[in-house]
């Protein structure tokens, strides 16, 4: 049987061309966010919380919820692509593929329905916190039990053909079932965040401002693509045939 790993490794290696053809959505999300934020809070790297409902103009409002949900859209569109790369390669029908095709624009908005209900849901609860001056690391807590079924719902969108609600049930019922699981993909990302940490840090040291556009696009191109499709790879093996 094929580690998880190697199954990765191979699915990366081979669809390599068209993870670099998707990357260039994460890659124009990852650059607008920043913009957004400096210009809602005159240059600083970060937006506080509570900016968003007591510091910002009816004009910041309407610039940041159109780059917020153009961002998230292309962001959902790069998702759903490297899931549905996993899948076809997993099956190699071409009836699948067709249906598949088909379905992608229905599987962009049922991630994007996702992405834009995490994005909410830690919006409201970072404006709480921040309202009532609670500590930090309270709310990076809550930040991280509350994504953890959004690890793997995109998986179940694509894979399960479920709709977004019932797609984060099923994201729940995954991780309380292979904990295990769910623990091998935090870890890998944790480590890969790390690694990409370390290496702008490095690059801050030669580069004056390249040293971030070369941190996104590694993100883009290797880190985020390949945490999907390990993340993929790890729900296909709650099925026994996937073992095999």
């Amino acid at each position: 049987m094929e580690s998880i790993f190697q199954k990765t490794n191979e699915t990366y290696i081979d669809s390599f061309r068209l993870v670099l053809g998707f990357s260039v959505f994460v890659i124009l999300s990852s650059l607008m966010l920043p913009l957004l934020s400096s210009y809602i809070n005159g240059g600083a790297g970060l937006v506080r919380y509570s900016s968003l409902f007591f510091d910002m103009t009816l004009e910041q409002a309407v610039v940041f919820v159109f780059i917020g949900l153009l961002s998230t859209l292309f962001l959902s569109i790069f998702i759903t692509a490297i899931v549905s790369i996993v899948k076809l390669k997993e099956t190699a029908d071409e009836v699948l593929f067709e249906k598949v095709v088909d379905l992608f624009p229905k599987y962009v908005a049922r991630v994007f329905l996702l992405l834009l209900l995490m994005m909410v849901l830690t919006v409201v609860i970072g404006s709480i916190f921040d309202f009532l001056s609670l500590p930090t690391y309270l709310s990076q807590i809550l930040f991280l039990v509350m994504f953890l079924p959004f690890m793997f719902a995109p998986q179940v969108v694509v894979l399960e053909h479920l709709r977004t609600l019932p797609a984060i049930t099923d994201a729940i019922n995954f991780i309380t079932i292979a904990p295990k699981a769910t623990m091998e993909l935090l870890a890998l990302g944790t480590i890969s965040l790390f690694a990409l940490t370390f290496i702008e840090v490095i690059l801050s040291s030669i580069f004056l401002y390249e040293h971030k556009l070369i941190s996104i696009i590694l993100l883009s191109v290797l880190v985020l693509p390949y945490l999907i499709m390990y993340a993929t790879q790890l729900y296909i093996r709650r099925y026994p045939l996937a073992k095999t």
